[in-house]
């Protein structure tokens, strides 16, 4: 997963995202950042610029689903 992904929020394994009415899990975002939290943690991070203008900040990379890489 790299800046410019786009991605789709799918949860963690085995507490997949909730269904809501209005399609929210269903967006797909573009990341904007892959990142670490700390220099010795091997959990990725990641901000997501979502379509209704709001960045996902700090999301596990395991989370997201990348539906298409960019170049």
């Amino acid at each position: 997963m790299k800046a410019g992904d786009a991605v789709k929020f799918i949860g963690f394994e085995g507490h997949p995202p909730k269904n809501d009415p209005y399609g929210i899990t269903s967006w797909i975002g573009i990341v904007l950042r892959v990142y670490s939290m700390h220099r010795l943690d091997k959990d990725m991070r990641v901000n997501v610029f979502w379509p209704d203008g709001k960045i996902g900040m700090g999301l596990y990379e395991e989370t997201l689903e990348v539906v298409s890489e960019s170049r």
